[in-house]
């Protein structure tokens, strides 16, 4: 999850610049809305999808476990205290991100609920298909959904300047801006911590502004306009934040004042400045495949040449298994005796995967992550540095080949790449004293699948460390 999180907040910081140096400046205000509205939503959702592009490596046949590093100082004891330390700092930032949340939420509720007020308290009055609701309670007119606050303060404005302040705030209901606020609200309870949320906001804010006053400017006078906007913002300065100021509301006096001015008497821009828009579009397409995750396997020059050298050498083509299958027949009271030749996949439409996961809840990917932490604790809790490969100073990789059968059972472990006999012997040892796995299935059968074991016995000092790929899940 804090993967899908910090890459959300990389795409939002790619698009977030690609407004502010290519389009805030542009007077077309309803293409600058979609494309916040859209690149915001697009930088949520494409973290939690993957490019279905797969580059195989030189062996792309074979099913590969995470390297695992073994050190002399390995114990029993390691995983334990690395889970407890990860569970502490994990269980204090949860609690300061929920923190935050309540907090953010009840300032949500805070706001909604002075505005149910208002609405139960004030005069109401249709007007063109949404509702007036005037109250001596604010200072300043507003709209939230299909809402419009009047001021009681505002009663001595001429007509005209009146008609324009409700030609602006039914912009503002006309149009839906309203949404894009609870858009905005929500994730910014969600992601209270996130600063390009609230560079989102604000600008999307903006955007609104400009588009409620390219509204009233189209149908009233635009200098008569100015000049109520700036009038009333003195007037009503000391009420443009603070707690007459609610968040989920669209203000008529908005702070941003100046850019508001300089966006209604700038000129209009040309057409051919849409291309823009245009030409952003592979750009972004761009920027989300590039930053998007492939099943690509990576691995380091060595590993590259361990896993071809390993796999050249051992691979016979297909392979088979034979059982033998004896039945008995209760009334003829005969004995039947079967060889069964049965294949070995290298790779299958559901894996096998080590066993104590059955009860895990949160879906398919929890219960594989449980699988490879409970295989890791196996070898890491059983397994030894030899003490006569460590005496010799002996280091390197030992790769296994084990079979998980069909009943879940571990056979025909046998060594593809050894390092010294002790070693090979060790690994072998910890293998064969697996418990028996979940089976892997194949078009809906239980069948038999091959893996390779690669586990790297190293000298260097310092504490254990287990360095699993992370596309350990992937087939190889």
């Amino acid at each position: 999850m804090l993967s899908h999180l910090f890459e959300t907040t990389v795409y939002w910081a790619a698009f977030y610049l690609l407004y502010r140096l290519f389009l805030q400046k542009e007077t077309f205000f309803k293409p600058n809305r979609f494309y916040l509205l859209g690149t915001f939503l697009l930088g949520a959702l494409v973290p939690f999808f993957e490019v279905a592009t797969y580059i195989p490596t030189e062996n792309p046949f074979e099913v590969w476990l995470p390297i695992i590093q073994i050190l002399p100082e390995q114990t029993g004891q390691i995983i334990e205290a690395e889970t407890s330390n990860t569970i502490a700092w994990s269980t204090i930032l949860i609690g300061i991100y929920l923190l935050g949340v309540l907090f953010s939420y009840s300032r949500f509720l805070l706001g909604l609920s002075k505005i149910k007020g208002l609405i139960n308290r004030g005069e109401k009055a249709n007007l063109s298909g949404f509702s007036v609701i005037k109250t001596a309670e604010i200072k300043t007119p507003f709209s939230f959904l299909g809402n419009l606050f009047w001021s009681s303060h505002l009663d001595h404005l001429a007509q005209a300047e009146k008609q324009q302040i409700l030609l602006h705030e039914s912009a503002h209901i006309k149009q839906l801006h309203s949404i894009d606020v609870m858009i905005f609200e929500v994730a910014a309870i969600l992601l209270w911590w996130n600063p390009m949320v609230y560079a989102y906001k604000h600008s999307i804010r903006e955007v609104h502004e400009f588009l409620a006053d390219d509204y009233v400017i189209r149908q009233s006078n635009k200098q008569q306009y100015g000049h109520l906007l700036i009038g009333q913002s003195k007037t009503f300065a000391n009420h443009l934040v603070g707690k007459n100021s609610l968040a989920l509301a669209n203000h008529f006096f908005h702070s941003q004042l100046k850019k508001r001015i300089m966006m209604m008497t700038k000129k209009k821009s040309n057409k051919q400045a849409i291309l823009k828009y245009f030409l952003l579009l592979p750009l972004v397409s761009i920027l989300v495949f590039a930053c998007e995750k492939t099943a690509v396997n990576e691995f380091s020059d060595y590993e590259k040449t361990l896993v071809k050298e390993a796999a050249a050498e051992n691979d016979s083509g297909e392979e088979f298994v034979t059982d033998t299958v004896i039945t008995f027949n209760p009334e003829t009271y005969e004995e039947k005796i079967q060889i069964v030749k049965s294949s070995v996949y290298k790779m299958v439409e559901q894996m096998p995967r080590f066993s104590g996961c059955e009860d895990e809840t949160g879906g398919i990917d929890a219960i594989e992550k449980c699988a490879q932490k409970k295989l890791l604790e196996h070898i890491y809790s059983n397994i030894k540095y030899p003490e006569t490969v460590r005496n010799e100073g002996i280091e390197g990789t030992s790769v296994v080949s084990f079979i998980v059968g069909s009943y879940g059972n571990v056979f025909d472990a046998k060594v593809l790449r050894s390092v010294h006999p002790d070693c090979d012997a060790e690994v072998l040892r910890i293998v064969e004293a697996m418990p028996p796995w979940i089976a892997g299935e194949q078009d809906g059968k239980k069948v038999n699948v091959r893996f390779n074991l690669p586990v790297k016995f190293k000298l260097s000092g310092g504490s254990a460390v287990i360095s699993a790929d992370k596309n350990s899940s992937k087939k190889r």
